[in-house]
């Protein structure tokens, strides 16, 4: 148990009959805290905990003594907020210990106590009957001169042990997770004589983010939220315009913009992946120097996660215009609306490589049989034998997407108990473009030259720049009754339609405007053994990538795409309708109600490459393997019976209800 100790005050002033300044602060402090149970527990000293906030604010009319007084006409305003906060953090992981690190696991226990055998995949043989064997290390150690370099590189950047036990959870960290973050806003307003006023306003945020767990390039794994440097800033600003040009004519003009930045740069930028160990060939293919994704299966993991390095720009400017116009029983009102969306995003994948190194090439005896007591992913990292891995090569999106809108309204007066409002607005949401033409979208009639048949990944270009072509008649009716039918009774009725703005469901990173600009490539360490359970030949981790790393622009060959099709975008839309009476007592007021609504062209990601249910007849037949053409991989008769054979086409701009 401890103690927790808040102080806080707040000071108000007038400095003037017309000026008022405001100051506060509040504090947080661990210093009369109590350490945790755990960290008595392992002899870890008490987590620092602190948070300040603190800021004041002045605003009054602008006087300048001798030069400018502006009590009638001239006002400014400025606020100020601070924020300074450490947050305990702990770490508790399962890193490899110093037996381990040498390839001896006569001391890795399961947790019952069994030992765990590590078997060696190069003495996997045939049993006859499709049933496979292999024998375990003498010894329960990996020879020396089996212990892949590059491994033995990687495997220095976990930290050793320090809690007791063996081989679970047996290191602990701990830090404090250091957030701050700065508020600035301005205003200022003019008033021109009695008819014409106009103010400007800007506010500024800033702050950082990040960990102080002693750690290395590469443990703990960093991600954008956690044990990385975070620094975030957004901007806004708007200028007002407000006239009276008589008193039933009157206009507001309005221009702002806001911008948000987040950038997270994992501690490994700049990394040579050489220096692991990893051949020319695959270092020099990788665009973003970093520490490689190392995921292991009974140990922590290293190196940055998929969200650790991203830099995203985003930005709106808008312009706003409207004109009100009363007219004996009429009130009209019409105006304008343009805003262009920016988003400039860096966000790679795995742009270092990803590779997971799980039981599966050391357990035994039978290799397709997994165990608790055999096996373990660290084995398999030492002998340099991944089970799955995989790069990207990413794109640096900038992104533009334009929103326009126009409306006209009518608030018609018919009797004094009467009120109609009719009005109609008209809308149009632009396609996102990309300012070098870095996006792509299926074209379901395009000719693929490998394969001959209907349906290509095609990329955006100077004459189609769009992803989709957005439907052009967004009219939107809107329409309201009020009635009082009985001094105490009012019935109010409406209908309005509403266009989504959004972008169609198109998010802030790379991958998710569609494939092709993001090229993957899979792990490829050799031609496989007719022995399924031995390691390629000539497998070497060091090359993990034998036959190269894709480059972008790809048209994904024999890949799933999740990708835009070529096809009219229907904007969403949302119809809503209610109605009410009210009923008014001497002191209570009833009312009854009704709301109702109906989307129409909601966005749905629908997989189209999909073969039609008659050939479910078919049964096992359909697992049948067989050769689609030059692509010269092993395809199921399934996939042939497709409309697009080449891939698992995964539409992003299906919609339903339409």
């Amino acid at each position: 148990m401890g103690v927790l100790v808040a102080v806080s005050s707040t000071v108000s002033l007038v400095l003037e009959p017309t000026t008022i300044m405001a100051a506060s602060m509040n504090s947080r402090n661990d210093a009369f805290n109590a350490n945790s149970y755990t960290n008595l527990l392992n002899g870890l000293p008490r987590a620092a905990f602190k948070r300040n906030e603190y800021g004041f604010a002045i605003g009054g009319p602008v006087l300048i003594p001798r030069l400018y007084d502006g009590r009638d006409h001239t006002f400014f305003f400025f606020n100020y907020e601070g924020v300074r906060q450490n947050t305990p953090q702990t770490i508790i992981d399962t890193v490899p210990t110093a037996l381990q690190r040498q390839g001896d696991f006569s001391q890795t226990f399961s947790t019952p106590g069994h030992l765990i055998s590590i078997y060696d995949p190069q003495t996997s043989t045939s049993a006859g009957s499709g049933v496979y064997t292999r024998k375990a290390f003498a010894g329960n150690v990996i020879p020396a001169s089996r212990i892949d370099p590059t491994a033995r590189a990687i495997l220095s950047y976990f930290p050793l042990p320090n809690l007791p036990g063996n081989n679970l959870l047996n290191h602990q960290a701990t830090g404090a997770n250091v957030n701050n973050l700065s508020r600035v806003f301005v205003r200022g307003d003019q008033y021109v004589g009695q008819k014409q006023h106009f103010f400007a306003r800007y506010g500024w945020q800033g702050g950082t983010s990040t960990s102080t767990i002693a750690g290395n390039i590469a443990y703990p794994r960093q991600t954008s939220t956690a044990y990385e440097p975070v620094i975030t800033s957004s901007y806004t600003g708007m200028l007002v315009d407000d006239i009276t040009f008589t008193p039933s004519l009157l206009a507001d003009i309005r221009v702002s913009f806001t911008r948000g930045n987040s950038d997270s740069n994992p501690s490994s930028l700049g990394f040579d992946l050489g220096s692991l160990g990893f051949n020319s060939a695959f270092v020099g293919a990788v665009k973003t120097k970093l520490f490689p994704r190392i995921t292991t299966t009974d140990a922590a993991s290293l190196g940055p996660d998929t969200t650790a390095n991203r830099h995203s720009h985003q930005e709106t400017r808008q312009a706003f215009g409207s004109v009100t116009w009363v007219k004996g029983h009429n009130i009209f009102k019409g105006g304008a609306n343009l805003e262009i969306f920016h988003n400039n995003t860096t966000a790679p994948f795995t742009p270092a490589g990803d590779f997971s190194f799980t039981r599966g090439y050391t357990q035994g005896p039978n290799p397709a049989q997994a165990s608790a007591n055999s096996g373990y992913g660290v084995a398999s990292l030492l002998l340099g034998l991944p089970a799955s891995g995989s790069i990207t090569i990413d794109p640096s999106l900038a992104t533009q997407q334009i929103y326009s809108a126009y409306f006209l309204e009518d608030t018609l007066q018919l009797t004094p108990t009467l009120t109609v409002d009719l009005g109609v607005r008209y809308e149009h949401t632009n396609p996102w473009t990309e300012r070098y033409n870095q996006l792509s979208y299926f074209d379901q009639n395009a000719i693929d030259p490998v394969t001959g048949q209907a349906g290509l990944l095609t990329s955006t270009n100077a004459g189609r720049r769009g992803q989709t072509i957005s439907a052009n008649l967004n009219f939107s009716p809107r329409i309201g009754v009020a009635w009082s039918v009985h001094p105490n009774t009012v019935i109010r009725a409406g209908y309005g339609s509403f266009f989504s703005a959004g972008n169609g469901g198109v998010g802030a990173v790379p991958s998710e405007f569609g494939s092709g600009y993001q090229a993957t490539t899979s792990l490829f360490l050799g031609q496989p053994a007719a022995n399924p359970y031995l390691a390629p030949i000539g497998a070497s981790f060091s090359n993990p990538f034998i036959t190269g790393v894709s480059q972008p622009p790809s048209s994904l060959l024999g890949t799933s795409i999740s990708s835009f099709f070529n096809r009219t975008f229907v904007t969403p839309r949302n119809d809503q309708w209610t109605a009410s009476i009210q009923q008014g007592g001497k002191d209570f007021v009833v009312e009854l109600g009704y709301t109702g609504s109906r989307g129409l062209h909601l966005w749905n990601d629908q997989q189209v490459d999909v073969p039609n249910t008659s050939v479910l007849s078919q049964g096992n037949a359909l697992l049948q393997q067989v050769q689609i053409l030059s692509m010269e991989r092993s395809r199921q008769v399934l996939s042939v019976r497709r409309p697009f054979k080449r891939c698992n086409c995964s539409g992003r701009t299906r919609s339903i209800w339409e």
